[in-house]
Parts: C-alpha cells; sequence; structure tokens
C-alpha cells in the first residue's frame, strides 16, 4: 500500500485501521511480558534457550511498540516518520534472526550435539545485521507513510528495492533456514523415538 494510498483513507478508516493495529499491538505486548514475567517469576526458567526466548520477546514488544508510536494521520512529519520506519524494521528484523537464533541453537543440541555458539556472537549477528539492513533505506530516503504506518515506502524504485533486500528477503532467508532446521531437528527426534 503506497503512500498515495494512505492519503486516500478518510479519517474514519484510518482511525479504524490505528485501533485495530493497536489492539493486535497490545495484544502482543502483553503475551510477551506475561512471557518475561514468567522467565523472572520462575528460577528453573533462567537458562539459556530461555533467555533467547525472554531476547525474542523483548524485540518483539520494541517491534509492536512502535506501532503504538505512529505518526499522527495529518501531522506526519517525515524525519519522525523515517525514525519510526527506522524502529519497526530495527526489531522486526531482530526479533526475526533471534527466530533462526533459536532454531540453530536447537538444531545444534539435537542433530549436532554440540554446544551453540555464545549469546555475544548472536548479539553481534543479529544487532550488526539488523542495524545495517535498517539503515540503508535511509540513505536514499526511502522511509515514509505506507498505509497507516511509517516504513520503507515502495513509491520509488531504491525503496521498492530496499523492501526486498532489507526485510523481504531476509525474511524468507530465515524462514527457509528454520524449516529446513526443524525438519532436521524433528527427523532426529522421531529416530530416537
Amino acid at each position: 500500500m503506497g503512500s498515495e494510498e494512505a492519503e486516500s483513507f478518510s479519517p474514519q478508516q484510518y482511525k479504524t485501521l490505528f485501533i485495530i493495529i493497536a489492539f493486535e499491538s497490545c495484544l502482543a505486548i502483553f503475551a510477551n511480558f506475561f512471557i518475561i514475567f514468567t522467565y523472572y517469576r520462575f528460577k528453573e526458567l533462567r537458562k539459556r534457550s530461555h533467555e533467547m526466548v525472554l531476547i525474542l520477546s523483548i524485540c518483539t514488544i520494541l517491534s509492536n511498540a512502535t506501532y503504538l508510536l505512529v505518526p499522527d494521520q495529518d501531522n506526519v512529519n517525515d524525519a519522525e516518520c523515517a525514525f519510526n520506519g527506522f524502529v519497526l524494521n530495527l526489531f522486526g528484523m531482530g526479533t526475526i534472526f533471534w527466530t533462526t537464533w533459536i532454531a540453530w541453537c536447537l538444531y545444534c543440541a539435537i542433530v549436532l550435539q554440540k554446544s551453540s555458539p555464545t549469546l555475544l556472537l548472536m548479539f553481534s549477528v543479529t544487532w550488526g545485521v539488523s542495524l545495517l539492513l535498517s539503515s540503508l533505506p535511509l540513505f536514499t530516503n526511502s522511509y515514509g507513510r505506507v498505509g497507516v504506518v511509517c516504513w520503507i515506502s515502495p513509491n520509488t524504485t531504491a525503496g521498492l528495492a530496499f523492501r526486498f533486500l532489507c526485510w523481504y528477503l531476509p525474511l524468507w532467508i530465515a524462514f527457509s533456514i528454520n524449516l529446513y532446521l526443524y525438519r532436521k531437528v524433528s527427523k532426529t527426534l522421531r529416530n530416537f523415538a
């Protein structure tokens, strides 16, 4: 949905869309706060595997919080919208990468039966790549209003290219890796049963 389509929303449609997005974001934030609460409430959950889920929950909270901080439709500031889109992409990428790290750690433990990478390495790769991918659209002013939210606008060739390079391509690569790793883990577990 391009920014010209966002401008065609009536104030009531915009408000309705924002309420739906805000409701979903609040549900996700609440669910992830529950995960964080259980992590800190039950000492037996404070293991590395649960620590990774904790990090994933924090990423998800921050990603969903950006949906609640969308600039007003009538008073959208380019810099504010670019920052909001950058943060949305940054934490969205972080969320995607953490799901892949969790799959990789399961694969290492169950299939390879060896230790997984350190949290420092996972943090460095996740946030280094997320920061790089989220920064690229800033150089061409490709962040802008997309429907009700601020994200990478498809209105320019650069924006369209960055959508694929900085979101869809990493998303599909992570999805494919996760699918492969979980299939291997599942197959290994079935062989033990």
